[in-house]
């Protein structure tokens, strides 16, 4: 949910298009290291998803 909403951010932030597409690639090239966080949780997230789905599955 935080990535959608930093995604959403620099939308309406960057409304010229020449900037648009200069902007969001500097962002998610700095903004993976320094939030290892958020990944984990989407890891997290895909782990209990499949996990799910086996479940059922199984069922």
């Amino acid at each position: 949910m935080k990535l959608m909403k930093e995604n959403a951010s620099p939308s309406p932030v960057s409304g010229p298009s020449p900037v648009r597409p200069a902007a969001p690639t500097p962002e998610r090239v700095v903004a993976p290291p320094p939030a290892p966080a958020p990944v984990a949780e989407v890891s997290a997230r895909s782990s209990n998803a499949a996990e799910s789905i086996t479940s059922q599955e199984a069922e």
